[in-house]
């Protein structure tokens, strides 16, 4: 297979189906065996803590060619490729080789250097917290907006852009780091 250019890309899924997608995508590739060897790696980001660090996002390397594209939007779940829509001509945009590199070391890094600090301390705004409690829990980001008499926040999820609203001061652990 001389010839090859592999690229990384990102895909967008439906959260905590990550690993059900990937193997669906699998055995989709599988009845189409002449793309299976265009994939060389299909990927979930899990931090040092275990856990899922993208939630909703699967890192997938290889040779995309249209007909691989569809494949990946027949499968459910599938939402869109990073920078694509299903119904585009084009091809989805390519994630540097380096940029996904320096990504996955960055995270590493920022796991091993991190402190939580407990419930009680002072929340301001721009402090980088972890939702601890409700359907967002071990989302992180940064406070953008806090209700001090409702004792609620609005908390942006850095990798993903999404600002969460309505989140209980409780259930907001500050990280420094």
């Amino acid at each position: 297979m001389k010839g090859i250019i592999n690229h990384w890309y990102i895909l967008a899924v439906r959260g905590g189906r990550e690993e059900k997608i990937i193997e669906e995508i699998k055995q989709e590739l599988r009845r189409k065996s002449e793309l299976e060897t265009h994939v060389r790696d299909l990927k979930i980001v899990i931090g040092a803590d275990k856990k899922k660090f993208l939630k909703g996002y699967v890192l997938f390397y290889g040779n995309l060619t249209p007909e691989l594209v569809r494949v990946f939007y027949r499968v459910p779940g599938v939402i869109s490729f990073l920078n694509h829509q299903k119904k585009e001509e084009k091809l989805p945009d390519a994630v540097s080789e380096q940029a996904i590199s320096n990504f996955l070391a960055k995270i590493q890094e920022e796991k091993k250097n991190r402190v939580i600090v407990d419930h009680n301390s002072e929340l301001n705004i721009g402090d980088l917290v972890k939702i601890t409690a409700g359907i967002f829990i071990n989302y992180e980001g940064r406070i953008s907006h806090l209700d001090k008499k409702k004792q609620k926040a609005k908390i942006i999820v850095e990798t993903s852009g999404w600002e969460i609203t309505d989140v209980p001061l409780n259930d907001c652990q500050k990280i420094l780091g």
